[in-house]
């Protein structure tokens, strides 16, 4: 997305006026035709794959995640106001010996869920397409540039997620309170940034009709760079984390055994992640230096790649910013 957008904008003066076009300029103007066709084609599937995996992704996450919880906590909130539940019980020890019409009944009631489950897939894909659609024109709002359009919203909504992952793995004591608090802190947070800069975008004398208190925090919230605003929402987001968690229940041992730790690090390490004793000469062996960098080549290349790139993004912030 990068290095086509800065090779157009240095070839063709047009894409100076609208960057958007960049890609397509490069390629109708210097790829032959029978390339031109492929590199279309290739840019049409691809962005029906990305639209296909997120749409087909929003509507299994709501129907499995959302609609089956909703609908199982329902029928048993209505199975237990109307008593049904020891009507069932006793029809259970009643027919104990038509196990095999039972096993049938229950094999067409999970047929039965799974087409729901299918249609109610269908719809919240529907429903998830026609929001996308209604969406476009918010994009105008926030950037003339998909590139910074793309960026803005990540930092906008990446922030929590962050937050709450690194949390998770990295701290014995971060719980479910704190990431739930986080996420829907997130949310409201960042949705009501992006909401008003769309606003404001769509009435540039929002601010400057508006009183001096509104208008100095309308200036801060919406008009700072949406960089400064990820780092800040960032660090907000690592204070409620640590506060909440802190202040309630701390996790049992089960579900903090999974967070990494010095030790962890070790195990990784180490020999499948288990002590196993070794003669003093393979003990030499293994702990000299260049046994362990063949050893371990993959993770330190890796580590360092990350290295690259962090200073890379890094020094590109610091020059451009």
């Amino acid at each position: 997305m990068v290095v086509p957008g800065m090779i157009s904008r240095v070839m063709f003066q047009s894409v100076r006026d609208d960057p958007n076009t960049a890609f397509i300029v490069l390629v109708q103007r210097r790829l032959p035709m029978g390339a031109r066709g492929i590199m279309i084609a290739a840019m049409l599937a691809a962005l029906m794959s990305s639209l296909a995996s997120v749409f087909h992704s929003s509507s299994t996450l709501f129907t499995m995640d959302i609609y089956r919880v909703a609908k199982a906590k329902y029928l048993s909130w209505k199975r237990t106001r109307s008593g049904e539940r020891d009507v069932m019980l006793e029809d259970h020890v009643e027919h104990t010996s038509s196990n095999e019409d039972h096993s049938s009944s229950s094999t067409e009631s999970s047929a039965g869920e799974g087409t729901e489950y299918v249609l109610v897939g269908r719809i919240a894909g529907i429903v998830v397409t026609l929001v996308g659609v209604l969406w476009i024109p918010l994009v105008q709002l926030l950037s003339q540039q998909l590139y910074i359009y793309t960026h803005k919203v990540m930092s906008y909504t990446a922030p929590p997620i962050a937050v709450v992952f690194l949390f998770g793995i990295l701290w014995k004591r971060a719980n479910a309170y704190g990431a739930l608090t986080v996420m829907l802190f997130g949310f409201v947070f960042g949705m009501s940034r992006l909401i008003l800069e769309a606003i404001v975008t769509s009435n540039p004398n929002m601010i400057q009709d508006s009183p001096e208190f509104i208008a100095t925090v309308l200036t801060i919230f919406v008009q700072s760079n949406f960089l400064h605003f990820s780092a800040c929402f960032t660090l907000i987001s690592s204070i409620i984390m640590i506060i909440v968690s802190l202040v309630s229940p701390a996790p049992s041992e089960e579900q903090a055994k999974w967070t990494i730790t010095v030790a962890h690090m070790k195990a990784m390490f180490s020999k499948g992640g288990e002590e196993v004793e070794e003669s003093p000469i393979e003990h030499r062996e293994e702990t000299s230096r260049w046994s362990f960098i063949k050893k371990h080549s993959g993770h330190i290349i890796n580590l360092g790649m990350t290295g690259v790139l962090l200073a890379g993004v890094v020094g590109l912030y610091t020059g451009f910013a």
